[in-house]
């Protein structure tokens, strides 16, 4: 109980009784000092008119239940005067206690034992005391204080909670409550019902177990930061329902702020929106079918139309409502919350507007032509549109529903739309990587066929060109030809480069040697008229890649920047280390920047979409392949990496190489092979291979050199003559049924230790290092007749066949 306030005047005695009872020690703190003195109060001369204005009634009682001793606010409370109250038992002047608690709780304080009781008035009604009861020697005393207005305040507070608490557990979603720093300490009865959690699961932070595990990363992350910036509370969940069930779930919470604008709670609602796709279709449908039966489904019109615009205002959706006028035009009535937040319209600056009014020409039109689409067709219509909105192009999906008038005539369009701009960029993307692959697969099968068409021609001129009775003119003829076949077997290597079929001599490269290597022969490319300046930031960059190749990358890049800078300019090529994370083509890590960068003409962005693709090029016929770009891409990408273009018309390019980083390793000095015996006439050879000219043109050319030779065409006949004499294969990787690689690994197992040489158009390196390891013997189409010899002789001499 508040002890007495306001005392008009304290006598000195008290004041001294309280003083040197405090610091005598003798009370153990300020409440049992008050105590004591008003014990003391009540009993000196006079007492009744010293607190006659205090706040509490005090009264004092004897042995016998008379009053004693009353000041002005306890006769107030008995509603009798000083002369009455005196010597008149408690019982007389206020019979309403007897038989009720508040007489139990007096007759224990008379007994001896202090009470605090709080009890309606015996004397007025509808109004509530708080007594202290105090034992004294002569009787108890008594203090006590009107507290109705206190307690009327507790109640209606109860019951506001209550009526809270009822309204919070009868809506079909989660209410809840949180506090400031996001700790929940209210959930309605729907969550334990829909969760089947109990109370001390879900309080605090057990919410978050009943999130899908997918969700609990960004959900716990969009809360921490609505909090901390003090912002409205917004995201689509999925809570598990109590059988294992995950439904979607809109969960918004707006801070509740004090007067100082310092938040004080969080409150929330988590609405179920699993089915929101196929609800505003059922909506928009059932309030129809209410239009034309109003009369007889007023009722569930009512519902139907509050259920809707609670759905309208709430939903993350961007809904609108379009007027459709009489003369055709479409004027806006209605945008809900979120269509103004993610479009930008306001509705009190466009209600009422027409389409042609708030947007521009061109967009209006398209737009206008859809919503008259749906008018004519008077059914669900749904299109997507280009916008350019907030800065960017946006796209968005829409979908219009006609509502009718009393006669028929399509008087409104309610839409919804949803912004697919994240998607559309994924599909593109996608579409994208699937071209350069078909691509890429369509390069290296016109590459495999065409090296099987220059390995028979360059091998027939071979041996035409071994013959004793050719004549020179025919052998100069027949040089020019194999040149001829070998250039066009660099076009295919520039073809498999790009499709990643070509086997890359893959090796730590310092990048700074290539560059160092690479200056006099781009000097020489570019010429007089273009200025050339080459940088390493840094020391030490080294990459995974085959030098050979990585060089001609830069001079495919130059020739190209040449190209595009006709008047002169500036070329400069720049390598630099990167770390890269979070990208979608490149692996985290650490990566070799080679950029080259011109100040020439620059690229279109339909130009710049199709760099990449083999045989595109904006020169003229006989100036270019369109392999030169395809084949940096290639050798890119086989190294671990990718490229990147950036070009503005008018203002140069910008093409960036990015190879993964490793660690530069110092070569190791060369040894000379030992000189191995040549093996023929003592060595039996089995060709496998489906192209009948190039299977000639080995038996043939193996034969020249001195080899017993059989043949087969494909893996089966070969694996029928396979024989214990059989000392050598050679075999075509790349066969329809069983390939070059099982049929080795069948033949192996029939006969262990024979040498197998792979034949190849493609280079197949990674799988033919799975059958044969990483020394496999290969020979890449087409070759000349010394390759195929050397080749095999080594073979031979590794094997350990006989007579090497």
């Amino acid at each position: 109980m508040d002890e007495p306030s306001q005392v008009s005047a304290v006598p000195p005695e008290l004041q001294r009784f309280m003083d040197s009872e405090i610091e005598a020690g003798r009370y153990r703190n300020r409440q049992e000092v008050m105590e004591a003195g008003l014990r003391l109060l009540l009993a000196s001369p006079g007492w009744g008119g010293a607190p006659a204005h205090s706040p509490d009634g005090i009264l004092n009682l004897d042995r016998e239940w008379r009053v004693t001793a009353a000041n002005d606010t306890a006769l107030r409370h008995l509603e009798t005067s000083r002369e009455r109250a005196l010597g008149t038992t408690l019982w007389e002047l206020a019979p309403g206690l007897l038989g009720t608690e508040c007489e139990a709780a007096y007759r224990a304080a008379m007994a001896g034992e202090a009470r605090d009781f709080v009890g309606p008035s015996a004397v007025k009604p509808g109004r509530w005391l708080e007594a202290r009861l105090l034992p004294s020697a002569q009787g108890i005393e008594v203090m006590l204080r009107d507290v109705t207005r206190s307690r009327d305040a507790e109640v209606a507070l109860q019951g506001t909670e209550a009526r809270f608490r009822t309204l919070a557990d009868t809506v079909p979603g989660f209410v809840w409550f949180a506090t400031p720093d996001g700790h929940l300490r209210f959930l309605n009865r729907r969550w334990y019902e829909y969760t089947g959690q109990d109370l001390q699961d879900a309080l605090a932070d057990g919410w978050a177990e009943a999130l899908h595990p997918d969700d609990v990363e960004r959900t716990t992350r969009a809360w921490a930061e609505a909090r901390g910036e003090g912002r409205t509370y917004e995201i689509e969940v999925r809570y598990r329902r109590h059988d294992g069930v995950h439904r979607w779930f809109l969960a918004r919470a707006e801070p509740l702020r004090d007067a100082e604008g310092t938040i004080t709670d969080w409150f929330g609602t988590s609405t179920d929106i699993h089915d929101r796709k196929f609800a505003e279709a059922e909506l928009l449908q059932a309030k129809a079918r209410l239009e034309a039966h109003a009369e007889l489904a007023e009722a569930a019109r009512a519902e139907a139309d509050a259920l809707y615009r609670a759905y309208f205002e709430n939903t993350a959706e961007a809904l609108f409502v379009m007027g459709v006028r009489e003369d055709g035009a479409f004027v806006v009535e209605q945008l809900n919350e979120a269509h103004q937040k993610h479009v930008g319209f306001r509705i009190e600056e466009v209600r009422g507007k027409s389409l042609d009014e708030i947007l521009p020409a061109e967009m209006a039109g398209r737009v206008v032509a859809a919503y008259r689409e749906a008018v004519e067709k008077g059914e669900p219509t749904t299109f997507r549109d280009e916008f350019e909105l907030n800065g960017r192009r946006e796209y968005w999906d829409t979908v219009l529903v006609p509502l009718r008038g009393a006669q028929g005539r399509v008087t409104r369009l309610v839409g919804s739309a949803r912004n697919v701009t994240a998607q559309v960029q994924a599909e593109e993307g996608l579409r994208q990587a699937q071209k350069m692959q078909a691509l890429g697969q369509l390069a290296g099968g016109i590459a495999h066929d065409f090296n099987n068409l220059l390995g028979a021609i360059v091998g027939s001129l071979d041996l035409v060109q071994r013959c004793s009775v050719v004549e020179p003119s025919a052998r100069r003829l027949i040089e020019g030809a194999i040149g001829a076949a070998e250039r066009g077997a660099k076009l295919t290597g520039q073809l498999l480069a790009f499709s990643r079929s070509q086997r890359l001599e893959l090796r730590p490269v310092l990048v700074e040697e290539v560059i160092k290597r690479a200056r006099d022969l781009l000097e020489r490319s570019l010429g007089p008229h273009i200025r050339l300046a080459m940088e390493v930031e840094g020391r030490g960059l080294a990459v995974l890649s085959d030098p050979t190749q990585l060089e001609l990358a830069l001079l495919n890049l130059a020739i190209n920047a040449r190209d595009a800078m006709p008047d002169g300019g500036e070329l400069r090529v720049l390598a630099s280390g990167r770390d890269v994370t979070a990208d979608n083509d490149l692996a985290d890590g650490e990566y070799v920047e080679l950029a080259v960068a011109d100040t020439g003409t620059g690229m279109t962005p339909a130009v710049m979409e199709r760099a990449l693709e083999p045989f595109f090029t904006t020169k003229s016929v006989g100036q270019g392949t369109g392999l030169g770009l395809s084949q940096v891409y290639g050798i890119a990408r086989q190294g671990g990496g990718t490229v990147r273009i950036e070009s503005r018309e008018g203002e140069g390019s910008v093409v960036r190489i990015f190879l993964p980083r490793t660690v530069a390793v110092e070569p190791a000095a060369e040894r000379p092979e030992p000189e191995t015996e040549s093996t023929s006439s003592r060595a039996s050879l089995l060709v496998v291979d489906d192209d009948p000219d190039v299977r000639r043109v080995l038996v043939e050319a193996l034969e020249s050199c001195g080899y017993e030779v059989q043949e087969a065409a494909n893996g089966e006949g070969g694996l029928a003559k396979l024989g214990a004499g059989t000392d050598l294969l050679v075999v075509d990787f790349a066969m329809p049924g069983m390939n070059g690689a099982e049929f080795a690994r069948q033949a192996r197992l029939r006969h262990p230790l024979c040498p197998v040489v792979f034949v190849s158009g493609y280079s197949d390196t990674a799988a033919i290092q799975a059958v044969a390891g990483p020394e496999a013997a290969m020979l890449r189409k087409p070759f000349r007749i010394a390759d195929l010899q050397a080749v095999v002789e080594k073979a031979l001499a590794a094997g350990g066949c006989r007579g090497a």
